[in-house]
């Protein structure tokens, strides 16, 4: 019986049910847009921030050069502690975040004399073994990481070094090369020295790529980790680690604190970055909930006005259902499953409305396509719901106070 009075009574106002549904459908189509491309583009955006570099800095429990990160240092190049290279893989396995470590590269550093072969010029520089494709056999079958997957934004004039077993090849930085006269494809000499330690040793290799960075990277020489280490008598150890980890949320500090629990070492975020992170994702959002909200705010108001002038005209079959023993529950119990029908169909056309809206917006602003997320739909459902059920609690507080004798005597 209920429900055929919720249907007869729907169908009995068409053109006011449809305005009404219209309306829940077009703040739908709007939220469902918006939460669609934001839920897409967060994702996006900060995939895109970690082809900036990385995020997080690894060093060994010691004191404090200057890294190719702004604001970061970590103890001298003659002087400091090292970390075990070994325990590397267990950045990639820190609880709770391990899937969002998109890859590392570690760096052993060290002054040396660097001589090209053509030129005869010499000079000093830091010489940087690094992994540039390296397979780490204790993590998933497959998986790469080093500087070709964190450093993507560096120009390379030539090419990289290949993996592990490019023993031969370099890549040199432009202020390095240019003060060398190098080009890709010439040979230098380098020359490492530590009288203290009584090791001397000299290697020559061949200049794969011309590095640029406008960091600390332009006055480098990068060869591969297992070669820097044995030229410098350090087998199996690195001075910092370079961690690039996918911060949609940006939790980098919690991150680092988790990498900290897993290493002895100390971990900490690259603010600059994180924090420009933050606020161009926290930014998107807001713009997106501003936009939604007053799309939300109009339904609401479409909703109200409808549901109240169905009072208006319903009074004396208010009336008379009280006459007959309806309770102040049953009537509005009536209006709100009337609403929660409104809320649903507007809710659910809203949903596909705002599917193709979102992939306008995005291919139109950004130029990508959007990315559904199934997480959209209740969202959407729920918020077209709450927005008819809100709109109609002031229409039925004025459908409680009908009184019955007087709408039966016709006042």
């Amino acid at each position: 019986m209920f429900a055929r009075l919720v249907r007869v009574s729907l169908a009995r106002r068409k053109a006011r049910t449809a305005m009404a549904i219209l309306a829940v459908m077009m703040g739908a189509a709007v939220a469902s847009a918006m939460f669609t491309t934001s839920f897409s583009l967060n994702d996006r955006l900060a995939r895109e921030f970690r082809a900036f570099g990385a995020n997080i800095i690894v060093l060994p429990p010691s004191d404090t050069v200057d890294s190719g990160l702004p604001g970061v240092s970590f103890d001298t190049v003659t002087d400091q502690g090292f970390i075990d290279e070994s325990q590397l893989y267990r950045i990639k396995q820190i609880p709770n975040w391990s899937t969002n470590i998109l890859g590392y590269a570690p760096m052993l550093y060290q002054v040396v004399s660097i001589n090209s072969t053509a030129t005869g010029q010499g000079a000093r520089a830091v010489l940087a073994g690094t992994y540039f494709n390296h397979v780490e056999p204790k993590v998933a079958a497959g998986w790469t990481t080093g500087l070709r997957h964190i450093a993507s934004w560096w120009h390379i004039r030539g090419g990289w070094v290949q993996g592990d077993t490019d023993v031969n090849g370099s890549m040199v930085g432009i202020e390095v090369a240019r003060e060398l006269g190098l080009e890709p494809g010439m040979n230098i000499r380098v020359e490492y020295s530590d009288a203290a330690r009584r090791i001397s040793s000299s290697r020559e290799f061949t200049v794969k790529g011309i590095v640029t960075t406008g960091g600390n990277e332009d006055d480098q020489v990068f060869v591969n980790l297992n070669v820097a280490q044995e030229m410098s008598d350090r087998p199996g150890r690195v001075h910092a680690v370079f961690v690039n980890a996918l911060c949609n949320a940006c939790p980098a500090e919690e991150m680092a604190k988790d990498i900290q629990m897993t290493m002895p070492v100390r971990a900490k975020s690259v603010r600059q970055l994180v924090r420009s992170e933050s606020v161009m994702v926290s930014g998107l959002d807001s713009l997106m909930f501003a936009t939604t909200a007053a799309a939300l705010a109009g339904s609401a108001l479409v909703v109200m006005t409808a549901m109240t002038t169905a009072v208006m005209e319903r009074r004396r079959e208010i009336g008379i259902m009280k006459a007959v023993g309806a309770s102040d529950g049953n009537v509005a119990a009536l209006f709100l499953t009337e609403a929660l029908v409104i809320g649903v169909l507007g809710g659910l056309g809203g949903f596909a409305a705002g599917i193709a809206m979102a992939e306008a917006i995005s291919r139109t602003v950004f130029g990508v396509a959007v990315v559904l997320s199934a997480r959209v739909i209740p969202i959407t459902v729920g918020i077209s719901v709450a927005v008819a059920v809100a709109a109609s609690i002031l229409p039925i507080r004025r459908a409680l106070q009908v009184q019955p004798a007087s709408v039966l005597r016709g006042d």
